[in-house]
Order: C-alpha cells, then structure tokens, then sequence
C-alpha cells in the first residue's frame, strides 16, 4: 500500500482497485478521496482552519453525532475526527483502523471494490451500558447542486434541525435549493444527477439518512469553503442519529456501515 503525502490532508493511505483509487487519511480514519470511473466521488475542501478535522470526504462522526448531549465544551460530533487512528490490517484494497475512547473502541474498515465500503465497529469494553450515535459523513461530489435529485425518501418521516426538530413528511423526490439539516428515518437512498446516481446504502446497519448542504449563508460562516463550493458537494450520511442512537450494553458492539455504489442510468 502506498503511502503519500496530501498538502492539506497529511500523510495518506493510498487503496487501489484496477483503475479506481481511494486516500485515506490515519488521523480521523478519515476517507479524503475515492475517484471512480476517472471521476472524484467525494468533496474534499482545499482549506483547513487550524485545530479543526478536514472538511469533505468521509469523516467519522464518533461516538456521539452533534453536540455533546451532556458537555458543550466538548467538539461536535465527537473525537473520532480529531484523533489518529491506528492501522491493524492492510492490503491494496482494504485497511483496517482501531481508536479507544475511554471504555469504547471503535474499529474501522475500508474496502475499496467497483464499490466503496466504510464500517464502523463501536465495542463497549466497560461495566455499564452507554448510549452511542455515530455518522459516517459523506461528501458527495456534484457538478451541480441544482441539478441533483435525491430519491428514495418519498413519504419518509424526518425531523428538520432547521425547525427545532420538528416532524414532517417527504412528498417525493428531494432537490436542493436552500440551506438544508434532515435527518430522514430510512436506511439509504439515492443520487441523481444527470445520466449519473449514487446509491448510499446502509446495509441494514442504520434506520437514519442525515441530508445535508449549507448552502450560501452558512458555508461562508464556515471559514473552510470555498465561495461556490455548496454547489459542487451534497452530504447523505448514513448514521445513528436522532432517535437511532443506539445503546450498547457491557461487551456489546453494534456496526455502522455505508456502502457508496456507483450506478449508470438513463436520462
């Protein structure tokens, strides 16, 4: 397996299969890039604010998915992140990564075939039980946010973080034309854009899909976007968020996956 050294990134761990490739990053278990068919699959910021995770790709929201519910002073969406993991197994196509956290350890894989594959393993190694919500967070790359639609949620319940939380119901397809937080009760779904979809699967790990874009307001808030770049990128992350976190007894472990399947369609 290769290594290489990414300007932003740092030093990156680099899978292969036939012609497509994914990059790897050991500090976050975070994928920066998987490129497919000679194109980028995922949004990657070129701008990375001090002290603060890689913006794109697919961070590791562990083990807890926005705010901490009992500290504000701690990081949002955990310490996974933050944290280099270390590599237990590897080969051209797959690594494995381990993280401790306290009582927990979260195991990480990715395998990289005509698809891409992230699974992570929380395992509750204390004497009492613990409530986890996890995301794995991904970026996907499109050339225009206006042109995208997102099936698959159709009359789906989701609970809308730009309106306290409050519950609704998805009529059909979903576009993107404004800032937009959901956290849809459903375990996958698809990207449409063009003669081109994505399909973001959870494998039956997960009962939440968080769909998300900051749109033009917030991304300049962020510091590390760049102008314009909330039209080129769009987040369907699988997760255990919202009423999926999941509580994981003494030596219990639960496995959150997604898998990100490229698909050819008509127009």
């Amino acid at each position: 397996m290769d290594i290489i050294e990414h300007p932003v990134a740092g030093p990156l761990l680099r899978l292969v299969h036939g012609t497509d490739e994914a990059l790897v990053a050991p500090l976050g278990g975070q994928v920066v890039a998987w490129r497919h068919g000679r194109r980028d699959m995922l949004w990657c910021s070129t701008i990375r604010l001090p002290g603060k995770p890689l913006r794109g790709g697919i961070p590791v929201c562990w083990p807890w998915f926005g705010p901490h519910p009992d500290d504000a002073s701690k990081p949002a969406h955990g310490v996974a992140r933050l944290e280099p993991w270390d590599i237990i197994e590897q080969g051209p196509g797959h690594v494995a990564m381990t993280l401790r956290h306290g009582t927990l350890r979260a195991s990480l894989d990715v395998a990289l075939s005509d698809e891409l594959r992230v699974s992570l393993t929380t395992h509750n190694e204390g004497a009492t039980s613990l409530s986890i919500s996890a995301a794995l967070h991904a970026y996907l790359a499109v050339d225009d946010i206006a042109r995208v639609s997102i099936t698959g949620l159709a009359e789906a319940t989701y609970a809308d973080k730009l309106d306290g939380d409050a519950r609704k119901v998805q009529p059909g397809d979903l576009g993107i034309d404004r800032e937009v937080d959901r956290i849809y009760a459903v375990g996958g779904a698809r990207l449409r854009e063009g003669n081109r979809a994505i399909e973001v699967d959870g494998a039956g790990t997960s009962r939440s899909l968080v769909v998300w874009n900051p749109w033009i307001d917030k991304s300049a808030r962020l510091g590390d976007m760049a102008e314009g770049e909330y039209r080129r990128l769009l987040c369907l992350e699988t997760a255990w968020a919202g009423d999926d976190a999941r509580m994981l007894g003494p030596g219990a472990a639960g496995t959150l996956s997604t898998i990100l399947r490229p698909l050819a369609t008509s127009r």
